[in-house]
């Protein structure tokens, strides 16, 4: 991983509902969430929801797999490390 990708990671973590959202889709696995599942649990407003997915995105922590009009939101990287950050105490 490069230097202007790690950055734009922690940029996008940076934010707490980011850093919420990154914990639950590591939490989940290889399954991921829904975004409706996602803002409902986190109980965020699903525009809000679908614009720090977008950042999570672009930082390529997430991506979306396409499943008929479902799209379903994963983490890209389930190693040590994430289980780690997935695993510290929530602030909320």
């Amino acid at each position: 991983m490069d230097k202007l990708n790690v950055l734009a990671a922690f940029s996008a973590l940076s934010q707490q509902t980011r850093l919420d959202v990154f914990r639950l889709l590591v939490k989940a696995g290889v399954e991921g969430m829904l975004s409706g599942e996602i803002s409902g649990r986190l109980n965020v407003r699903q525009n809000t929801m679908s614009a720090n997915l977008t950042v999570l995105l672009n930082a390529g922590l997430v991506r979306n797999e396409r499943y008929g009009r479902t799209i379903d939101r994963k983490s890209t990287r389930l190693n040590s490390s994430h289980t780690d950050i997935s695993r510290m105490p929530s602030s909320a």
